[in-house]
């Protein structure tokens, strides 16, 4: 029973002060991930370069059921030869009589899938190495940090150059074949990402070993090691997540790279290899008939890698920016 003597008062100073704390703990309950792309999408480039690449991969994905694989038509190849854009064809044909649509479809699987292992594998070793370096410090930090000095002195291009004309495409041995350009395509497929990610990790390592000498002086660091954790377990579980988000920057932008060097090597013909197909094999056919009058052949493939050089780029100034702590608002 209520006693009507009872008076209903104003709430206190520290019942309103609870109440605004209880405000604040719920604004403050969005996750991480939802706040990310608060960041992310106030990036307008970054959402555009997004929406651009999601597109390219879908074409790289899809495009194939879609559009038939280029294939020599020896009944229709000096008819179609060097066709400019048209309805049934709208990127035109080459000197073959194939669809330059088709090369264009068809290339980008190759060259995103080689553009995303090397840049897997540069990422990996870098920051191995960063952290490793970075964590243990000394002569372990001198050692590896020289050695990536040395991969850096060399100079890049000229390197991959060597690299891939003596082993993704050695000299034949006694003629060619089938088998031997058979072989060369898959050497060219398994071995040119691996060689670019190799020889692209330093700049992730330095990155990697700058953030780590950061991090290992935290308290929980410090923390965790007087607990009697192993190095190993302070690296993976303490020392890697604190390093993930410029990793996935560098990363983001270093796919971008790696496709502009794939496409110059194999425009050189030290890339990927016949009968395997991508932009740069699309350019490097090309060349002798750009001169012709013949553009499209050309204007296509390296206009699709300006594309998504750009969107990568856009999506790595983005990234950079949601995950830089000093723009949480």
């Amino acid at each position: 029973m209520i006693d009507s003597t009872q008076k209903i008062t104003a709430p206190t100073k520290d019942q309103k002060n609870a109440g605004n704390d209880a405000g604040a703990i719920s604004n403050d309950s969005h996750s991480q991930l939802y706040e990310f792309w608060q960041r992310y999408r106030r990036h307008q480039m970054a959402v555009f370069g997004t929406i651009l690449f999601i597109i390219l991969f879908l074409v790289a994905l899809l495009g194939p059921f879609i559009v038939p694989e280029p294939v020599v038509d020896t009944a229709t190849m000096f008819k179609l030869k060097n066709s400019p854009p048209s309805l049934a064809h709208p990127f035109g044909t080459n000197v073959n009589g194939l669809d330059v649509l088709g090369l264009v479809v068809y290339g980008a699987r190759i060259s995103l899938f080689l553009s995303v292992l090397a840049m897997l594998v540069a990422c990996g070793v870098g920051t191995l190495v960063g952290i490793v370096s970075g964590y243990f410090g000394g002569w372990v930090d001198a050692t590896l940090m020289r050695v990536a000095d040395v991969f850096l002195s060399v100079p890049l291009i000229f390197v991959l150059l060597l690299a891939s004309r003596f082993l993704v495409n050695p000299p034949p041995e006694g003629g060619t074949g089938s088998n031997g350009v058979q072989d060369a395509s898959t050497r060219s497929l398994i071995l040119l990402p691996l060689i670019i990610g190799l020889l692209t990790w330093p700049a992730v390592s330095r990155l990697v070993r700058s953030v780590t000498l950061s991090v290992k002086q935290q308290e929980f660091v410090t923390g965790a090691r007087a607990m009697g954790a192993k190095n190993g377990r302070i690296m993976v579980q303490h020392i890697l997540p604190n390093v993930i988000n410029p990793v996935v920057v560098a990363g983001t932008l270093i796919v971008g790279q790696n496709i502009v060097l794939e496409a110059f090597l194999s425009y050189l013909g030290y890339g990927i290899q016949i009968p395997l197909r991508s932009w740069g094999t699309a350019l490097a056919q090309s060349q002798n008939e750009f001169v012709n009058g013949n553009w499209w052949w050309a204007f296509f493939p390296g206009f699709f890698i300006l594309l998504t050089v750009l969107a990568i780029n856009f999506i790595g100034d983005g990234l950079r920016d949601a995950l830089d702590p000093r723009n949480k608002r």
